[in-house]
């Protein structure tokens, strides 16, 4: 199996990431990004891609420019509408779109106030929408089936921020953190930056140390800040040591639940949409009789702990409930990776599921085939079935 392990000896931020990940990848990616990059339309917004020596050590950096001047007052809702106006890849949108909703999160929690009402002050510019963009392009462009990365060095001291002086970390930052293994370290200064924690807590599947592995490709992103050791985020490339076992983890997850007996029916199709949208991981509508004989419906939800506020506040905010229930929950689930599948109608993407090291279904996405019979005017189980068919000669 291969993994993305990000060595965050001297912390992480959005620039960081994006350059470590960008290294791993290959120069011969870096040209497509700036051309994504140019599509979020950001005024004056330019990035840079470029190979530096940082403490003796050759290393990737990623710069950003803007023209905006101070910070603009972006909302969650600006900054998606501008992510969705790009055209990005359906998997790059998702992820970069998560870590904002992450941030969003963290900071409504942090100044007690609902997520469309965070105003992003620094996150919210032109050079941390381009960074949170590159690492999801990045990412994309590492061929790993999961990432791992390392506990987190906390740094120490203060730090000057739109609402004034902060402590290190950051309020926000800490927010992000919850449920993340971090440690104080010896490193004065601001060592994790809300994006760096959100690229951390959006990209990885687990923390902890390096596993047993073969090293196939290291990259290192610049960070900007001096310190006493080299500022760098190390990112390894690498396939484990033995071949999986055949066996799955658990992960840990959480299950909100409430019952509804007074809203109207219509209304359950957008309030799933909106679940999905706050990191949902799956959302279920089950028929239940409830007290007085009254038919009704149990809205069930599975989210990553993190995103048990944003899940809680949808449905408060968007039914007719006055409360939710919720329950820690563990869950066993095939590593996933995303395959392109051939076919006569056109090109289906397609999700893997692996176990140890064996392949155990490819399944095409219901997505793809239907927009491929709308344009070809063929059945939707023509288009299936090829698919499965092409899956089956990989």
């Amino acid at each position: 199996m291969r993994i993305l392990y990000l060595d965050c000896f001297a912390g992480i931020a959005g620039d960081m990431a994006a350059a470590a990940l960008l290294d791993v990848a290959g120069e011969e990616s870096w040209s497509e990004l700036l051309d994504v990059l140019e599509r979020l339309g950001l005024s004056g917004g330019r990035a840079r891609v470029s190979r530096v020596l940082s403490s003796g050590l050759a290393a990737v950096d990623f710069k950003t420019t803007t023209e905006e001047g101070s910070p603009p007052r972006r909302t969650l809702s600006d900054i998606v509408t501008l992510i969705r106006g790009a055209a990005l890849e359906a998997d790059v949108e998702k992820r970069a779109v998560a870590m904002f909703e992450c941030i969003a999160s963290a900071e409504a929690r942090v100044h007690g106030t609902d997520e469309e009402q965070v105003h992003f002050h620094e996150v919210g510019a032109a050079d941390s929408i381009q960074d949170i963009v590159a690492i999801a392009w990045a990412r994309s462009r590492v061929r790993a089936d999961r990432v791992i990365c390392s506990p987190l060095p906390l740094g120490s001291g203060f730090v000057d921020c739109a609402h004034g002086r902060l402590p290190v970390p950051a309020p926000g930052t800490v927010a992000i953190l919850e449920g993340v293994p971090v440690y104080q370290g010896e490193l004065a200064g601001e060592t994790v930056t809300p994006t760096g924690a959100a690229a951390a807590v959006s990209l990885a599947d687990a923390f902890g140390p390096l596993p047993a592995c073969r090293i196939l490709r290291t990259g290192h992103g610049a960070g900007k800040s001096r310190r006493n050791v080299p500022n760098l985020l190390r990112a390894y490339l690498a396939e484990t040591a033995e071949p999986a076992a055949a066996e799955v983890s658990p992960t840990e997850v959480v299950e909100v639940e409430t019952s509804i007996d007074d809203m109207n029916p219509e209304a359950y199709a957008p309030l799933m949409d909106r679940l999905f949208d706050v990191g949902a991981l799956d959302v279920l509508l089950i028929p239940v009789q409830m007290k007085k004989n009254r038919p009704g419906i149990l809205v069930s939800a599975l989210a990553r702990p993190e995103d048990l506020h944003a899940i809680s506040s949808v449905l408060l905010t968007h039914t007719s409930t006055f409360g939710v229930r919720y329950s820690n929950r563990s869950r066993l689930c095939l590593d996933r990776t995303t395959v392109t599948l051939e076919t006569a109608y056109g090109t289906v993407k397609a999700k893997k599921g692996v176990l140890g090291d064996r392949v155990l279904k490819v399944v095409p996405e219901y997505e793809d085939c239907r927009r491929l019979a709308e344009e070809k005017d063929v059945p939707f189980l023509d288009v299936y079935e090829a698919s499965v068919e092409a899956a089956r000669k990989r």
